[in-house]
C-alpha cells in the first residue's frame, strides 16, 4: 500500500474516532491491529503517532467513555483539521 494511500486511511481512521468525544481504547486498539496487518514493524510507530496527533489520542486527560453530554467534533471541522497536516 502506498505511503500516500496510508496517511490518508490513517487520517480517516483518526476523524472518524473522534467523533463520538475521544478516542476508546477499543478504536485504538483496531487501528493498531490494522497497522500491524499492513505495516512493517518499523513503520508502525510513526503512523501510530499521526493517528494519535489527529485524533487527540495523546492529548485526552482521561480514556473516552462513551458519554452523549461531549459536544461532538463536526466532520467539516476534522477535515479542516487534517488539512493543515
Amino acid at each position: 500500500m502506498s505511503e500516500e494511500i496510508l496517511k490518508a486511511l490513517t487520517q480517516l481512521f483518526a476523524i472518524i474516532t473522534k467523533q463520538d468525544g475521544g478516542v476508546s481504547e477499543n478504536e485504538r486498539q483496531f487501528v493498531i491491529d490494522f497497522f500491524q496487518q499492513e505495516l512493517e514493524k518499523s513503520a508502525i510507530e510513526g503512523y501510530l503517532q499521526l493517528y494519535d496527533n489527529i485524533s487527540g489520542y495523546s492529548e485526552q486527560k482521561i480514556p473516552h467513555v462513551d458519554d452523549k453530554s461531549h459536544k461532538l467534533t463536526s466532520v467539516k471541522d476534522s477535515i479542516k483539521n487534517a488539512g493543515n497536516l
